[in-house]
């Protein structure tokens, strides 16, 4: 069996690997088709998502952008948001192991995500008390996973040459890249698989 006592430190990614939550998931289909069209694809975006990664915008921004194009009130879509954030369901198997390893390895998330996880969810879930660390893109304006994991190890005054860390994510590009910088990962596809991994 895998033991985390393996590493020095673990980083997870949060969006699509420890939770796969969605903002506005309380609207019908329809409606979070199009608020995801104005903030999250191409043509419509004009690179809103980017820019509240990096800490550009804000939430009350995105709230106010969706209300003009969508003619829902700001009143119900941020009602909306944070109902649906407050009854946020976690990749079991993954969140279960990062808090069963807590006091035998350092544990850190590091996401790129915007201030609706910094000043929500991460109070409302007392995440900071469930982790090492937390660095998010919005607060340090970048958007490179490497680079926020660089900072998780400086906070934690580790390096890749005399510590071993994993970083566990859903894109191969960050896992690659970590790779590349000495680094150890893990690509995260689905609880089912992740659990199997833990066992191996």
């Amino acid at each position: 069996m895998r033991k985390e006592t393996d590493y020095d430190l673990i980083i997870f990614d949060f969006h699509k690997t420890l939770t796969d939550a969605l903002y506005f998931d309380q609207f019908d289909l329809v409606t979070r088709d199009t608020i995801s069209k104005l903030i999250f694809r191409p043509p419509y975006h004009l690179d809103w998502d980017k820019k509240w990664m990096v800490g550009k915008i804000r939430i009350d921004d995105v709230l106010e952008h969706l209300s003009e194009n969508l003619g829902i009130s700001l009143f119900s879509l941020e009602e909306s948001l944070y109902r649906g954030l407050k009854n946020t369901k976690w990749n079991q198997s993954i969140w279960d192991f990062s808090q069963s390893i807590r006091g035998k390895t350092k544990t850190a998330i590091a996401t790129i995500n915007t201030d609706v996880f910094s000043d929500f969810l991460v109070p409302h879930f007392a995440l900071d008390q469930k982790f090492d660390v937390i660095i998010n893109s919005h607060e340090t304006g970048l958007e490179n996973k490497s680079e926020l994991c660089f900072m998780v190890l400086e906070e934690l005054k580790m390096n890749l040459e005399d510590n071993r860390v994993l970083l566990i994510d859903d894109k191969a590009k960050n896992i690659d890249e970590f790779r590349d910088a000495g680094g150890e990962g893990y690509l995260y596809k689905s609880d089912e698989e992740f659990k199997e991994w833990i066992k191996s």
